[in-house]
Order: structure tokens, then sequence, then C-alpha cells
């Protein structure tokens, strides 16, 4: 994860839930959450599509959204979603802004292998698509069932506008 700084990278589990995250995830959350700390223990899920600080951040939630919920389907282990993961989901989609978007005909996710995500970061819209790798083989349960979400820069000017920010970020925590 540290090959992708200074750009986020989270290792999630089957759930959805954050196990470790580099540096550049890292500051992207931490900026979302500020004034306040990122929560130790996160999934993903919630906090991309539950009221709060990440969602708030979010200029295109309606379509990051439905490709969210259908990204968890397809990448459920064996195809099945385990208990608790689907309970999760299923809560998510019964949410009324949730079933509501999902309701709107023009809005299909589609099973596009990348998520276009864009961030309000300092005003300014920075433009990142993530990509998802499975870690491990068919043999390796534990393995199989984490997964290294990254993401990347779309363009040019969200490329500047990250390190230019994140340089920013890094100097302030240096002087706190």
């Amino acid at each position: 994860m540290a090959q992708h700084e200074p750009f986020p990278a989270v290792v999630l589990d089957r759930g959805w839930w954050r196990q470790r995250a580099n540096s550049g995830a890292r500051t992207l959350f931490g900026h979302l959450f500020a004034p306040h700390a990122a929560p130790e223990a996160a999934n993903m899920l919630q906090l991309m599509i539950e009221p709060g600080p990440v969602r708030d951040h979010i200029r295109n939630w309606a379509t990051v959204v439905p490709a969210l919920l259908d990204r968890a389907h397809r990448e459920a282990i064996g195809g099945v979603l385990d208990a608790p993961t689907s309970e999760l989901v299923r809560g998510l989609r019964a949410r009324p802004d949730v079933a509501e978007l999902l309701n709107e005909p023009d809005l299909s996710p589609g099973t596009a292998p990348v998520i276009d995500i864009h961030f309000d970061i300092d005003g300014a819209e920075a433009r990142f698509f993530s990509v998802v790798s499975t870690i491990g083989t068919p043999i390796d349960i534990t393995a199989q069932e984490l997964r290294v979400e990254a993401f990347f820069p779309a363009d040019d000017d969200t490329k500047k506008h990250w390190d230019t920010f994140v340089a920013a970020w890094r100097q302030r925590d240096a002087r706190t």
C-alpha cells in the first residue's frame, strides 16, 4: 500500500470493514472527519452511504451509492453475502434516501470495474476512480476475503490538487 502513496488505499474485509489504510487514505479521511478524528473501526459502506462527514464530501453521491451496493453483491465471496454483510446491505438499501435513489430509472449502476467518486476537498472537486483488487487464491480463504481499494486521480487537475493538499496537510501535522 505504501507504493500507492500519496494516493489513498484501504484494505477491506468481506464485510467492508477497514482493516488497514495507507497514509493517503488516513490523510483523506482525516480531512473529511476534521476537526474530529476518523473512527478506528470504520465500515466503508456505512461511511459512504449514511449521513455524516464522508457522505457530505461526496459530490456525486447519487451515482456512487448504486455502484457501491452493486459492487457489494458482485464481490461477495462465492456469490453469497455472509449474514452480517447481507443485513448491512439490506439495511442500507432500505434507507428512504437510498431506496428512492435506487428507484430512479436513469441511475443504473451497471457493472463497471471502477467507481468514479468526486470528493469536495477544501472547496475543490477531487475526481478519483477506485479499483478493487482481491487478495489471495481460492485455496487461501482468509486472504481471499480481503480486498484492496485503491483510489487514482481521474485527471491532472485532481493529481495536482491532491499533491498540494497532501503536502499542506502533512506540514500542518508536523507543526502539531
